[in-house]
């Protein structure tokens, strides 16, 4: 996996320094819902714009991104020559930052790689600060977006959308409602038990890895309760 992980309190800090490797100019995604509010996306634009980058930002991406989304970013990207994307949030807004980015250096229709008429070769570099712990967007090449106006929900798999680097800062979980703390929980158990039941079956380290992601997640159950534990939301 090529994606770097940043992993750590206090970690955040060290996104403009990530993000500056890969350009000057950044398209920021932001997400919809309470982030805003609690000065996260402020310090971001903070971050980046101490590093020297020029920032452009794409507000309010829902849960199960739509291609209107993206193709505004794309058109953001594309109009003001924007070199690296950078996503903060849950799995929508990374999501929604992959697809920008393999659509950003195309001259096509994105939607044509999520119906499989085309692959994308290539990408704009993309950066990540994960806010939930739940899927795992953060750190696959994975990309799932709702076509609102086909009601189609499809996604792409390509390589040139690993992201650059990851931030995970538990700090900025703390805050994250305990609904969607639980719904992570179950995400996590979920993903890892993909693979662990109906993947290739002469894999016994991965499988060894799995029980131990779900273990993890049981056990740290606790961060239900005590949601600005740093040590559970680390785990």
């Amino acid at each position: 996996n090529p994606t770097r992980i940043i992993f750590g309190t206090g970690t955040f800090a060290r996104l403009g320094k990530e993000a500056a490797r890969y350009g000057k100019k950044a398209l920021l995604v932001k997400a919809a819902g309470p982030l805003a509010k609690m000065g996260v996306y402020a310090k971001a634009e903070t971050l980046l714009s101490e590093a020297g980058l020029q920032v452009v930002a794409l507000e309010g991406v829902a849960a199960n991104p739509k291609l209107s989304s993206v193709r505004e970013g794309i058109k953001l990207c594309q109009q003001q020559k924007l070199e690296v994307v950078v996503a903060v949030g849950g799995g929508s807004a990374i999501d929604c930052a992959k697809a920008i980015a393999v659509g950003a250096v195309d001259e096509g229709d994105v939607w044509d790689f999520f119906t499989g008429k085309r692959a994308a070769a290539k990408a704009l570099p993309i950066g990540a600060v994960s806010t939930l712990a739940a899927t795992g967007a953060e750190m696959s090449l994975h990309c799932v977006i709702t076509n609102e106006a086909e009601k189609k929900k499809y996604a792409t798999h390509f390589e040139v959308n690993y992201p650059k680097f990851s931030i995970i800062d538990p700090e900025l979980h703390k805050t994250v409602p305990r609904f969607l703390t639980a719904c992570g929980l179950c995400d996590a158990i979920t993903h890892a038990g993909e693979n662990y039941f109906i993947g290739d079956r002469n894999t016994p380290m991965t499988d060894r890895i799995a029980e131990g992601v779900i273990l993890t997640v049981i056990e740290s159950d606790k961060v239900l309760d005590e949601p600005d534990n740093l040590e559970l939301r680390a785990n």
